[in-house]
């Protein structure tokens, strides 16, 4: 009688140690990537959108409005887009009653609207479910102004690192042949320019776009007789840029700090504002972390 000892490969396969909270975290990725492609409420939008578009956009115009909002209308915009916006406009406090992430869901609040929200937005982002690459990179950016849990801080700088990265290659930062300092794109990219410097000074992080490889006309905004929302905020990146280059680490310790008189906020902001930067606009509050 030959007994057959069996090999290792005949053997029932054992589940290794953490398998089950790892097809747990799957599935739970899975369907938030499943909720993330559902469109919000009528009536969630209707609350967001117009708070995004009046609060935030024209301060820093990461979406072209006329676009979307026929987009919406006829209802082919980007889901996704649609959700970050709505990310962003829920910080607002007078839009962050009454939210719903389904019209027969419990009512949330701001803190657990946002979650949900981000949730489905980064495991959309690193599935690819959004095949426009522009589309992609204002959603990236819009995501960069949220920041939960312990990690947001650089969670929201990755989401910018993306943006940028995404912009660069799709050649967002370089000069064509016919391009308007007014079109979209360039607005878009000097956005993400803005972006860096702020993340820069909140998380301690070096600048991601360096001036010299930009081949596109900087906005000038002191050109213009009234500042725009996005006038005055690019003055204050521009002031916060030289503010970095002060402490940026470096062997050449001939650096002395700065030696001009400091502009004030009065002069950033100038004698003549446009009629969307009123004072409710410039006191407004956004509470980035949800």
């Amino acid at each position: 009688v030959y007994s057959v000892r069996s090999s290792p490969a005949d053997q029932p396969s054992q589940p290794l140690q953490g398998s089950y909270s790892a097809v747990s975290l799957l599935h739970q990725r899975y369907m938030s990537a499943v909720r993330a492609c559902e469109r919000l409420p009528l009536e969630t939008l209707q609350r967001l959108i117009p708070t995004y578009f009046s609060k935030v956009n024209h301060i820093l115009p990461l979406v072209e409005k006329d676009l979307f909002l026929h987009a919406q209308a006829q209802e082919n915009s980007s889901v996704f887009l649609e959700r970050a916006v709505c990310l962003v406009a829920a910080k607002y406090k007078p839009a962050s009653f009454s939210l719903r992430l389904a019209s027969d869901g419990p009512i949330m609040t701001s803190r657990q609207f946002c979650s949900e929200i981000y949730k489905g937005l980064v495991v959309a982002m690193d599935s690819g479910l959004e095949k426009d690459r522009v589309t992609r990179i204002r959603i990236l950016a819009l995501m960069s102004l949220h920041c939960e849990g312990y990690e947001g801080a650089e969670a929201a700088s990755m989401h910018l690192c993306q943006a940028i990265h995404q912009a660069q290659t799709a050649g967002l930062h370089l000069d064509r042949p016919g391009l308007m300092a007014e079109d979209s794109l360039p607005n878009l990219f000097w956005c993400l320019w803005t972006l860096d410097k702020m993340h820069a000074c909140l998380g301690g992080r070096p600048v991601l776009l360096a001036d010299r490889d930009i081949g596109i006309e900087r906005p000038d905004v002191n050109a213009k007789k009234s500042r725009s929302g996005f006038g005055v905020w690019f003055s204050i990146s521009d002031l916060l840029s030289t503010v970095i280059s002060l402490y940026r680490p470096s062997a050449d310790d001939s650096t002395t700090g700065w030696e001009d008189g400091f502009p004030t906020f009065e002069e950033l902001v100038g004698d003549h504002t446009l009629g969307e930067l009123d004072f409710t606009t410039l006191g407004a509050h956004l509470d980035l972390d949800g």
